[in-house]
């Protein structure tokens, strides 16, 4: 039950392109971040077939590279209609069949092998069609006309040995130049909910390579004033509507139908056939249900009904249950606004020995962390959803943090 679900959820979550929330600041368009998952053909799915060489590292995520790279101008689209940069090859789950015509000889990716694009440590803060590597756009989205057009793309790479699919994924990455000064991008909190890659004895473990890809441009987009102005992210999906969470207060299962018992009589907006995925129950078999994607059979105002697998058990309670995907809309990932202030970039004082403060660093820390939901009737917390209800999220860290820190230089000219 738990692999058939989280498989689903990684489909999921790679066909997000936000179709569902608002955008808090006119003329801003949300990023469309990726997550895509490596596995490593070859690998046993039980440890004692296959143990790691050397025995499994302590719990966390691993860094395996990170990059800002680009598509050299002129050059199209994957014949499948994606972006050309990632190409993931065979075995990738959802390959792209240009990828085996990449090289000369060109010849099959092996399992789960992927190609960048163009990674570059010296940007154009406009558009430049003469020098290698090319670059379509320029870095310096000062216009609202530069919203969309992206001069690059951020890819980080980080190898999964966590254990842990019950509690969210965290993505924040951004973009400073003058030491810490000015913000040039800033993505706030990007929830991909449960992790989906953190068990490491089912498919494709252990452990999972996941990489985490977006579009990207620096500035203001013509909006001066922050906060959460340009290329710094507005709230997105968050908080939370009402409707669209709904209060565990116990789950039971006869046979594989497993009941959600509300509190109370609950008003929401679930349906039959939506995905909810269930988070922070705690008690008996809790953990057979915590960051479960399930595919409503029943609703009521007081209970939900999913048909799962015999054997999970009864007795969690507490948590909640959330919508996730209703047949049309993903309502994840959730991003939390950094409340940042974005500046435009300016020209590097020098692209050749030492790092001067001229130098853009880039950031990015993955991290999954406990979240717990907070019901609001405030109507300033609850405006981005038309006023309240909704719920706010506080997110708790693990000790030790399972955790990686990401970051590089670019320079600008």
């Amino acid at each position: 039950m738990k692999s058939k679900l989280l498989l689903l959820f990684v489909c999921l979550t790679v066909a997000v392109f936000f179709t569902a929330g608002s955008v808090a600041v006119a003329g801003e368009v949300p990023h469309h971040w990726h997550l895509k998952v490596i596995p490593k053909n070859g690998q046993a799915k039980t440890p004692e077939a296959n143990p790691p060489i050397g025995g499994a590292p302590p719990a966390g995520l691993y860094s395996g590279g990170q990059h800002f790279v680009n598509t050299a101008l002129y050059d199209g689209a994957n014949s499948d209609g994606t972006e050309l940069w990632p190409c993931f090859g065979a075995g990738s789950g959802t390959p792209n069949p240009d990828c085996d015509a990449l090289g000369d000889p060109s010849g099959p990716f092996p399992g789960g092998g992927a190609a960048l694009g163009t990674p570059a440590y010296v940007w154009t803060l406009a558009a430049d069609s003469v020098d290698t590597p090319l670059q379509p756009y320029g870095c310096n989205a000062s216009t609202t006309a530069d919203a969309t057009n992206y001069c690059g793309q951020t890819n980080t790479w980080y190898e999964d040995w966590s254990g842990d699919t019950a509690d969210e994924l965290l993505y924040i990455i951004d973009g400073t130049q003058n030491g810490t000064t000015n913000v040039l991008f800033d993505s706030g909190t990007v929830d991909f909910g449960p992790n989906p890659y953190g068990d490491l004895f089912a498919a494709p473990g252990p452990p999972a390579d996941v990489v985490i890809y977006g579009d990207q441009n620096f500035g203001t987009y013509g909006v001066g004033t922050g906060p959460n102005n340009g290329a710094c992210e507005a709230d997105f999906n968050y908080p939370i509507p009402g409707g669209n969470l709904a209060q565990i207060s116990t789950i039971t299962e006869s046979g594989t139908t497993v009941t959600i018992n509300l509190v109370g009589t609950y008003t929401n907006t679930l349906a039959v056939g939506d995905y909810v995925y269930i988070t922070g129950t705690t008690g008996t078999n809790s953990g057979n249900y915590n960051g479960q994607l399930a595919q409503l059979t029943f609703v009521s105002p007081t209970a939900l009904r999913f048909v799962g697998t015999a054997g999970m058990g009864s007795g969690p309670s507490g948590g909640q249950a959330i919508l996730y995907f209703d047949g049309s809309n993903v309502y994840y990932p959730v991003i939390k606004e950094a409340g940042k202030t974005c500046h435009n970039p300016v020209a590097s004082s020098s692209i050749g020995g030492a790092l001067t403060a001229q130098e853009v660093k880039f950031s990015a820390t993955t991290e999954i962390e406990a979240a717990k939901y907070t019901h609001s009737t405030s109507a300033t917390a609850c405006a981005p959803n038309g006023g309240p209800p909704c719920w706010t999220i506080i997110y708790t860290a693990h000790s030790p943090a399972l955790k990686v820190l990401q970051s590089w230089y670019i320079w600008m000219r």
